[in-house]
Order: structure tokens, then C-alpha cells, then sequence
């Protein structure tokens, strides 16, 4: 976990001198929680919840604990942070209470919490499948998303026992800057597991963002697996989740926009773009069994 913690550090966090010398040293085996840079989203009421949480919004929505109950109409994106706990109402054997993104230290964790980006109603079209399975003899997959629409958003979870996930992308269009690709890495959640326990306090060791570049780029979690499990994919479970927003238009020309003082809405402006004319972007997911940097390049 040295290394790991380390490696955390090295993707994003950085102590200032002064906070080390007032505060007592961290665990070591404590990841380096990473501190999660704002995508550049204009605020609406209206965002998604997974465009909500990566503007640096917080995203809110009125549920049920200990059960799954989520109650559709009492949900909505706010510009300021809501105490998670406000208006909690204490039943017999269950809390109804609001639970908002900004409680979670970990944004991608809040995404898979709070957004449920695992349910097939709440992806945009254009996102296909959630759960990126590799396993077995199927060592890569390939996911295209063509025509996100602007403040469009797509989560991916990559699952494998073989070896550490990768992520590669391309796109044939100069897309720089146009996309916001937030990653975090989780291990020991099996294939039908998820992060989906409301801990709050959950961070991972491996956690960064990524601003697409015009040339393919390659990110891979750190670390090295024996021949022998990479062969029969007997190594521990490993996941890589992806929350990748279109925050930019570069062709053609992003079309002109009302004032601040009009509407602004993302659907207001999906009905100024047009799919077809939006650039797409490629992702290669495979798995490495060797030791690469945990830096993307």
C-alpha cells in the first residue's frame, strides 16, 4: 500500500509544507485522497447527474436507507451544498432522508452511487453497455461513443480478474479538450458487486482526470500480476470506472449561445447541435499484466 499511496500522490494530491508540519503523518496504508478538479459546466438545475457531479455541483436526491427506494420526483442539481442529512425523517426500520453527491470523497464513487449510472434508464443513448466484462478468454473490448451530445455523459465499469484494466482512446477528429475523462480504480468487487454501498469516506488509490488530447492516449492502473494468473485469471478482482463528459465542441464551430441572462439548459443547446456533426471518441479497454506508469501518456 506504500507504493499505492505514493502512486495516489504522484496522479494529483500534493501537501503543502506548512499542512505537513501542522498535521500528524497519514496512515500509510491511507489512500492519498484525490482532489477532484471541476470540469468546466455551466450550472443548470437541469444537468444530469453525472454532468451535475462532475461540474463540482452537488446532485441530490430523496431516498430511502436501508432499501433501494428512490424517490424519482425529489432529485434536482444545486449550485451550493446541501446538508445530506436534512430532512431526515426516522421511520421504525428505515430513514427517508436527502443524500447528496458533495457528502461522497471520492466524485466517481458519487457517481455510481448517487447517478446509478448502472441502470440501463439513466445512460444516455449514445453510452452503450456499463459493465465492460474481461474475463475469461476475452482479454479487450471496444466501446465508440458516437454523437455524445454537449454535457453528455457515459459511465463504464471495467471488470477483470486477469490483471490490472487499461483504458486507450482515440478519435479521428482533433478532440482536444473536448472531453472530461474522471477515473477511480477499486479492487476486491466482484463481477456482480459494485461500489454501490453509500460509504462516503471510500477512496481509492488510484484516482485521476484526464483531458482528451488529439493523439491516442493509454491509462493503466499500476501494478504487476504472476504469468500464471494473468493466464487463468485467477488474480483478485479489479475495477476501473470511467465518467466521460463532452464539455466542448471543437468541430464544427460550437454555435452561438444566449446570454447568461436567457435559458441555458443543456437541452437548449443539444437542440443546436446535431449528432451527426459531433466529433466521437474510441475506447479500447484491455488488461496489462506488467509495470507501467499510473500515469496517463
Amino acid at each position: 500500500m506504500r507504493s499505492l499511496a505514493a502512486l495516489a500522490a504522484l496522479v494529483g494530491t500534493t501537501l503543502a509544507t506548512a499542512d505537513f508540519l501542522q498535521s500528524p503523518a497519514p496512515l500509510m496504508d491511507e489512500p492519498a485522497p484525490f482532489k477532484w478538479p471541476n470540469a468546466t459546466i455551466p450550472f443548470a438545475e437541469t444537468l444530469s447527474c453525472e454532468t451535475c457531479v462532475r461540474g463540482g455541483y452537488d446532485y441530490c436526491i430523496f431516498r430511502t436507507f436501508p432499501s433501494q427506494t428512490v424517490h424519482g420526483m425529489k432529485r434536482n442539481c444545486t449550485s451550493y451544498p446541501i446538508t445530506p442529512e436534512i430532512n431526515s425523517v426516522s421511520n421504525v426500520n428505515e430513514t427517508d432522508r436527502w443524500v447528496c453527491s458533495l457528502a461522497f470523497k471520492d466524485e466517481v464513487n458519487a457517481i455510481i452511487n448517487t447517478c446509478g449510472a448502472y441502470i440501463s434508464t439513466n445512460r444516455e443513448k449514445q453510452c452503450g453497455d456499463y459493465l465492460i466484462d474481461l474475463n475469461g478468454k476475452k482479454r479487450d473490448a471496444t466501446m465508440s461513443i458516437v454523437g455524445l451530445p454537449l454535457w453528455g455523459s457515459c459511465t463504464y465499469r471495467v471488470h477483470t480478474k486477469c490483471g490490472f484494466p487499461t483504458m486507450k482512446y482515440n478519435s479521428e477528429s482533433d478532440i482536444t479538450g473536448e472531453f472530461d475523462i474522471a477515473y477511480t480504480s477499486y479492487d476486491d468487487y466482484t463481477i456482480d458487486d459494485d461500489i454501490n454501498s453509500w460509504e462516503f469516506n471510500q477512496k481509492s488509490s488510484f484516482a485521476g482526470l484526464i483531458v482528451s488530447k488529439n493523439e491516442n492516449t493509454t491509462l493503466v492502473v499500476p501494478g504487476t500480476v504472476e504469468h500464471s494468473e494473468y493466464e487463468d485469471c485467477s488474480s483478485k478482482d479489479r475495477n476501473l470506472y470511467l465518467t466521460v463528459t463532452r464539455v466542448k465542441v471543437n468541430t464544427p464551430a460550437e454555435p452561438e449561445v444566449p446570454s447568461s441572462d436567457n435559458i441555458t439548459t443543456p437541452e437548449q443547446r443539444r437542440l443546436l447541435q446535431s449528432g451527426d456533426e459531433l466529433s466521437n471518441i474510441y475506447f479500447t479497454f484491455s488488461i496489462s499484466a506488467l509495470a507501467l506508469s499510473a500515469l496517463a501518456f
